[in-house]
């Protein structure tokens, strides 16, 4: 699993959300962020960036594990 960081806004959310989302591609992990909004509108994607753990524990994101 690769690790991105994905800025997005929805007309229910107007600020930009940052977060970290765990997916084996790009559209892995933006999917994640549609099923999850899915009830108050399509997301619109700003950034999907690429980080490694070390790039995500020095911005300070706190790495949890997934369960499944």
């Amino acid at each position: 699993m690769k690790l991105f960081e994905i800025t997005w806004v929805s007309n229910a959310c107007p600020i930009p959300m940052t977060e970290l989302v765990e997916g084996a591609t790009k559209m892995e992990a933006r999917g994640h962020i549609v099923r999850r909004e899915v009830n108050r509108g399509a997301p619109r994607f700003l950034e999907v960036l690429q980080m490694s753990e070390a790039d995500a524990d020095q911005k300070g994101y706190q790495l949890y594990p997934v369960a499944g």
